[in-house]
């Protein structure tokens, strides 16, 4: 679930229960990291999430595009 919170990064769109940013999701798919990749280092890092986690965040980026051109 993707939640906003003005004290948790300043605002910025993130992954419930974590300090993880859409816009952080978005980059490491950006820079070639696979679903399960991103999955690995969030939980070396401490951070458990998973796929629904990450496809949130993608559709979440996804909505704000489509209406900002609709």
């Amino acid at each position: 679930m993707i939640i906003q919170n003005p004290n948790i990064k300043g605002g910025e769109p993130h992954i419930k229960n974590t300090r993880l940013t859409v816009s952080e999701i978005l980059s490491a798919i950006a820079s070639g990291l696979s679903i399960n990749d991103i999955i690995k280092r969030c939980k070396i890092a401490g951070v458990i999430i998973n796929k629904k986690d990450i496809i949130d965040a993608i559709y979440f980026a996804s909505s704000k595009i489509t209406n900002k051109y609709e």
